[in-house]
């Protein structure tokens, strides 16, 4: 369990470790608001063309060369020391994605073969919460380590993590042998089957809503702070932070109560209903002493609906890992595809409107997903310990 704790708390420190220091980078590189949201959005694009491929290494490749493969690219964010070059850092982003779109679909039949269904709920809470402290990390310190050192130096002593984890993952990682005995090959033709799946078309289309929201906000609110504000940058990071906050706060408790609790819609229609709200009190009171409940509430509706969500592909009726692996794989997929172009998309609309407000307005909406498919998406099928 702590070999997966740390590989997700690995992904959790370089997904947004570029958005509080966005306007530095604006400043001293000339390049455009587009350009920098790319620094985000690329890890997750490149989520949408090697997600499902990832997904079909299990069972013809085995799981401990792949996840090890994964980790160290994942560490290649170290490199951001060597070179200041827009193109490098951004090679090193598409490097990270590559990795995590490789770990999602392959650790999802490690978790099935280490633990039982009724604690899955509970491990991927866990999970979860390793990666909110590691997005929590980044957020609040990147910019002081910046000031003290240098972006670079920031961002390459952050890489540093998963280059411990591939060590921890070679000296401690352990799969069962007869758990890579078990696992299938995922044919194209179950591949098909899985791609027009309720629960995959549902699960996707839920998460991605919310996710491209909290991407934006995560990727944008410091610049908007500090641009229209008048916040420094340290402390727009440290407000913004609020939202993985709530999620190392929430996530843990959700998990506990999925022991006990397992209706998985009503959990997911809250947290729509929370995240598509709030998400406009997070830019219409900023400045005021409102925007920190609305970014509260959006941090509870960001998180809240996770464990349970990925719990559900787990807990269908004969579920095999490789074909929970390609749900985890659409899900990524699609979602991946939305908060690709969501940071880009209220970037180039900043640029040529000299405001974040219709970009950010525009997935506020979008963040209903989630109540969409809480209404559609079966109930769980594991019973409450």
């Amino acid at each position: 369990m702590a070999v997966s704790l740390w590989v997700f708390f690995s992904i959790g420190v370089g997904i947004f470790v570029f958005s509080p220091i966005t306007p530095v980078l604006l400043d001293g590189y000339g390049i455009t608001r587009g350009f920098a949201g790319l620094l985000t959005g690329i890890v997750l694009g490149v989520q949408v063309l090697f997600a499902l491929p990832a997904s079909m290494l299990i069972g013809r490749v085995r799981l401990k060369l792949v996840i090890t493969v994964a980790l160290i690219l994942l560490g290649t964010m170290s490199l951001c020391i060597l070179s200041d070059d827009m193109f490098f850092i951004l090679c090193t982003r598409v490097a990270f994605g590559l990795g995590v779109a490789i770990l999602f679909p392959c650790t999802a039949p490690l978790l099935m073969a280490w633990f039982a269904p009724k604690e899955l709920p509970l491990v991927n809470g866990l999970n979860i919460t390793a990666l909110t402290i590691g997005t929590t990390l980044t957020t609040v310190t990147v910019v002081p380590l910046s000031e003290l050192l240098d972006w670079q130096a920031a961002v390459g002593l952050f890489g540093i993590i998963p280059v411990v984890g591939i060590g921890i993952w070679l000296g401690f990682g352990r799969v069962p042998e007869e758990a890579e005995a078990k696992q299938g090959n995922l044919s194209m033709r179950n591949l098909r089957k899985v791609l027009q799946s309720r629960v995959a078309l549902l699960t996707a289309f839920g998460d991605a809503g919310p996710f491209a929201q909290y991407t934006v906000l995560t990727a944008w609110l410091p610049a908007f702070y500090f641009e229209v504000h008048g916040l420094s940058l340290a402390a727009a990071g440290i407000v913004v932070g609020i939202l993985p906050l709530m999620g190392m706060i929430v996530v843990p408790i959700a998990s506990v109560l999925s022991l006990r609790f397992t209706r998985t819609r009503p959990i997911l229609i809250v947290s729509g209903v929370l995240a598509g709200i709030a998400g406009f009190g997070t830019f219409v009171f900023a400045g005021t002493p409102l925007v920190y409940p609305a970014l509260i509430l959006v941090g509870i509706g960001s998180w809240l609906y996770l464990p349970s969500l990925m719990s559900i592909p787990m807990a269908q009726p004969n579920a095999r890992p490789e074909e929970v692996s390609a749900i985890f794989a659409v899900i990524m997929s699609v979602g991946g595809g939305m908060t690709f172009l969501a940071p880009l998309v209220v970037g180039a609309v900043a640029d040529l409107l000299g405001t974040y407000i219709p970009g950010f307005t525009i997935f506020a909406v979008f963040a209903w997903t989630l109540v969409i498919s809480g209404v559609f998406l079966p109930e769980s099928n594991v019973k409450p310990l």
